[in-house]
């Protein structure tokens, strides 16, 4: 309990740093330029957004590995009930598993996998693509802020030092 309260804390603490520091940074920029504060602010959104989406991305995948985890525990107790009864009737897995062929088994198992692979695949390029777009688009936003002080400063008059502000 006492845990969860600290974390509660830490992220509360974090928000308030957070806006508090756009806050003033907004302030800031506001009183050095409008213009190009203006221009920022409105692609704040986009980047919340590229934010969240990859948040809830890892936030989904979590959750179809926790989900994945549980299948294969409750699937372990089910099989521990037969491997029981099987001993008692002298044919244990282990036996069982040394008549089988080792092809037959490599078979199989390779087999078993090609479904989890082809969806892990595809999950991975879904990721890799919102993973990217929202590490870069800060990028993308200090370029075009940096254009558009340009403009400003040859067609406005403002001063260069106040677009590296």
């Amino acid at each position: 309990m006492a845990y969860s309260c600290q974390a509660t804390g830490i992220r509360l603490a974090m928000i308030v740093q957070s806006i508090t520091a756009m806050a003033a940074g907004m302030a800031i920029a506001f009183i050095f330029g409008w213009k190009l504060a203006l221009m920022i602010l409105g692609m704040a959104p986009i980047m919340v957004l590229s934010g969240s989406r990859e948040s809830e991305r890892e936030a989904q995948t979590d959750r179809q590995i926790n989900e994945q985890l549980k299948r294969k525990r409750e699937g372990k107790e089910e099989r521990n009930g037969g491997r029981d009864s099987k001993k008692r009737m002298g044919v244990t897995p282990e036996k069982q598993l040394l008549r089988e062929l080792p092809r037959v088994l490599i078979r199989k198992y390779c087999q078993q996998l090609v479904k989890p692979h082809k969806e892990n695949m595809k999950q991975a390029q879904v990721y890799g693509l919102c993973y990217g777009f929202s590490q870069s688009f800060i990028f993308f936003m200090y370029a075009a802020a940096f254009r558009f002080g340009a403009y400003l400063v040859v067609h406005d008059g403002m001063d260069p030092d106040l677009v590296f502000r």
